[in-house]
């Protein structure tokens, strides 16, 4: 679903413009021009997050008088930026104290907002899914919960209950989107560290966004820190770590995940594994499809706020037939988008699968290649920056869904959840980038969208 973001600001011009800026992202906006208006949009729904300007003409609270009063009330846990275009170092530092995830100072570049933007979503998600994790814990007596009946479900769940109960590094191998991190954060939330700090340092994400390992380490503290795709971390980052390792007066406890510790340096790869645990591929644990469906759809269906519909045994047997490449990512994933297009109806049916489980429409070679194993997802994406492989699968995926609407803009940005002109400039832009990164142009969205 779609992240709704408050824009507060007393200049018209600015919120067009932020708003502008926000849905070309794909954000959905709510806008205000004064601490009135706010409140009445805060008492009729909860944005995912707030950017708030401190300096605010006819408006009974500024945004620091908002910013608290958002902080002390039910609203508490969404990420408030604050932007200015008179700020001090004083105003920022208050501003940060009063809960404020950020402050950026006008005129900004769009490019550091939206930077600033997900990196706040990122960490209430973090927070949010941490906080849940603690309460599964905590109502289970500190017992984890790994899901399924299999063989390799309750090893999991041995595996996962003793190295809770232990100190050491650990290194947590398995393929993509199998819940690596997940299983990092229930390790933390049963250990002795639960209640402290737990940390994800991603080593894919660009530079600016995981910043310095020393910085993360920092506000770990004395709780748990994860190094998410470990093998990812550029070489000369990988020294840093090693030498920061040699520290034995680290506080908190180091978690670091992979799926090819090859491009590792071999001396890291020994201070970081000194246990090491290995989770299976959703392939491997087959057996426990039916169950993790129950599951994802009971906790999907709450999310959304609809009544948990029931599993069809069609749709059981077509994701037990499924490769997941993505696991169980994959799974959630498809989930999610079952439940958006089920309409409502008591029982989920093999007709609101993707395509590419159910076979509807699509010939036999087409479900071999949107089945194709993960090696081969790699060659097409893994060797690119992630800005890259982002617009390659922006690029295709628009070309797929204005062929799919037969060249109608306003279906297709209806079915995918963007304003007609944000889509227009999306897609201009992606030709824009194509052009001039001399990549094939996606023929259907050029023709079919003047």
């Amino acid at each position: 679903m779609r992240k709704t973001i408050l824009i507060v600001d007393d200049e018209a011009d600015i919120r067009n413009l932020v708003k502008e800026i926000l849905e070309d992202e794909g954000y959905a906006t709510l806008t205000a021009a004064n601490s009135k208006q706010t409140y009445e949009i805060l008492e009729q729904q909860k944005p995912d997050m707030a950017i708030l300007d401190i300096w605010l003409q006819d408006s009974r609270h500024d945004g620091l008088g908002i910013l608290e009063t958002i902080k002390a009330g039910e609203h508490k846990d969404i990420p408030v930026i604050m932007i200015s275009g008179h700020g001090t170092i004083e105003t920022a530092v208050n501003a940060i104290k009063k809960g404020a995830y950020d402050f950026i100072e006008k005129p900004f570049k769009s490019d550091r907002l939206i930077l600033m933007v997900r990196r706040a979503l990122e960490a209430a998600s973090l927070q949010k899914e941490n906080a849940v994790l603690k309460e599964q814990t905590k109502s289970s007596g500190g017992k984890v919960d790994i899901i399924g009946t299999s063989s390799h479900a309750k090893t999991l769940r041995e595996r996962v209950k003793a190295l809770s109960a232990s100190n050491s590094r650990l290194l947590i191998e398995g393929p993509l989107g199998a819940g690596k991190t997940t299983i990092s954060r229930l390790i933390h939330n049963a250990s002795a560290r639960g209640a402290d700090s737990f940390y994800v340092y991603v080593c894919n994400a660009d530079e600016t966004v995981r910043g310095t390992i020393e910085e993360a380490i920092d506000k770990a503290e004395a709780g748990t820190i994860v190094f998410q795709d470990i093998d990812a971390l550029p070489e000369a980052d990988q020294n840093i770590l090693l030498k920061v390792l040699q520290n034995n007066d680290l506080k908190p406890r180091i978690i670091s995940t992979s799926r090819n510790v090859d491009s590792l340096n071999k001396n890291l790869y020994q201070r970081l594994c000194v246990e090491k645990l290995v989770v299976p591929s959703l392939a491997e644990r087959k057996q426990d499809i039916k169950d993790i469906l129950d599951v994802y759809v009971t906790q999907v269906a709450l999310e959304l706020g609809i009544a948990v519909p029931q599993v069809s045994s069609d749709v059981v047997k077509l994701c037990e037939k499924y490769t997941w490449t993505g696991n169980l990512y994959e799974l959630q994933a498809v989930i999610m988008c079952a439940l958006i297009h089920n309409d409502g109806a008591g029982k989920i049916s093999a007709d609101a699968l993707p395509a590419r489980i159910s076979g509807r429409g699509v010939d036999a070679a087409n479900v071999e290649v949107l089945n194709m194993p993960e090696q081969h997802l790699d060659d097409a994406f893994l060797d690119l920056p992630l800005r890259d492989a982002r617009d390659v699968f922006e690029r295709e995926y628009l070309t797929s869904q204005v062929e799919r609407f037969e060249g109608n803009i306003s279906k297709t940005a209806q079915f995918i959840g963007m304003e007609r002109s944000a889509l227009h400039r999306k897609i201009k832009s992606l030709q824009d980038k194509s052009a001039h990164d001399d990549l094939p142009e996606p023929q259907a969205v050029s023709a079919k969208t003047q």
